[in-house]
């Protein structure tokens, strides 16, 4: 049985993530059409709403919100620990993104 709804691609950009007022950075893991994964030692609990900022590989930045669907923690600190985003608002302009990249 199929749980995504749209490919996976492994894609490292560089991303803010904001929640009730605090700031978080980290790295994208994949991305997809209606989520990402944020590889990041302040995973969030899930249901957690998120404010994003992704930066793009020429510098220009992409404004997303989405939601905490699962989060990852493990003994591998540095490697592994993250959080699945369902993506709620998704501009244009990441669509665009998504269809560039091969």
């Amino acid at each position: 049985m199929q749980k995504r709804r749209s490919a996976r691609i492994i894609k490292r950009l560089e991303v803010k993530f904001i929640s009730a007022g605090i700031s978080f950075t980290g790295i994208t893991s994949n991305i997809s059409a209606h989520g990402i994964f944020i590889r990041t030692k302040k995973g969030l609990a899930p249901g957690t709403t998120l404010e994003i900022e992704l930066r793009l590989p020429d510098g220009e930045l992409i404004k997303l919100s989405g939601i905490v669907k699962r989060t990852v923690k493990t003994q591998l600190h540095d490697i592994k620990n993250g959080m699945g985003v369902e993506l709620r608002h998704i501009p244009p302009k990441y669509t665009e993104f998504l269809n560039t990249i091969p």
